[in-house]
């Protein structure tokens, strides 16, 4: 079965898979991924969220949280 951010190439999903892939493994990332894109489908989602530090964070320690900050 392939990736899922293979499956669906927009250009957010690719970028947020890049991103998540340089702080994790591909393993942990294919868990994860459907996830984080339902909380935050598209850039906007994440720029609005009212949480500024650790907006994402997973039931596995070997997937660390994303930090987004508005400032």
């Amino acid at each position: 079965m392939p990736y899922p951010w293979r499956v669906d190439k927009t250009p957010y999903k690719v970028l947020i898979a890049e991103v998540l892939l340089k702080r994790a493994t591909r393993q942990s990332v294919a868990g994860e991924f459907h996830k984080f894109i339902q909380r935050f489908p598209d850039f906007c989602s994440i720029y609005k969220t009212a949480f500024p530090v650790q907006t994402f964070q997973t039931q596995s320690s070997a997937f660390p949280a994303l930090v987004v900050s508005t400032q």
